[in-house]
């Protein structure tokens, strides 16, 4: 299975029921035909091998960018933007909540953030988790 199959099974199992994307950064600056609220997996650019010193595997440990987002009013309020900003945040815990509670990856202990404001023509907020994913199993993805 992909890495990009698996974190749409896990995306759309959130309670909103977000749409998920994958695509590059050009190709999600540049649509805003997008159904919201949504998850979008960057393009997967860049990550580390790691070659296991016992078992003769080799993981494929890629660096994560994986988005949440929603639409808020063109006249929005700072509260109304915030609201949206912590609905993506408690999406994005849920989120890693799955990954951790699948076995398939070490336990991700801390993923950074930076939160997305006014994105795109069609004002959407919400926060990019960025965060390193290794597979418990050698062998590890083809993205």
């Amino acid at each position: 299975m992909s890495i990009r199959t698996e974190m749409e099974g896990f995306a759309i199992r959130l309670p909103t029921q977000p749409a998920f994307y994958y695509m590059d950064v050009f190709e999600a600056n540049a649509n805003d035909n997008m159904a919201y609220p949504q998850v979008q997996m960057l393009e997967v650019e860049s990550g580390e091998f790691y070659f296991h010193p016992t078992s003769s595997g080799v993981f494929d440990r890629p660096n994560m960018f994986i988005r949440f987002l929603d639409k808020h009013d063109l006249d929005h309020t700072g509260v109304q933007r915030d609201a949206v900003i912590d609905e993506m945040k408690q999406l994005a815990r849920m989120f890693v909540n799955m990954l951790n509670q699948s076995g398939n990856y070490d336990w991700i202990d801390r993923a950074s953030y930076i939160t997305v404001i006014n994105a795109y023509d069609t004002n959407v907020s919400g926060v990019e988790l960025r965060f390193r994913l290794s597979p418990v199993v050698p062998g590890g993805f083809c993205t």
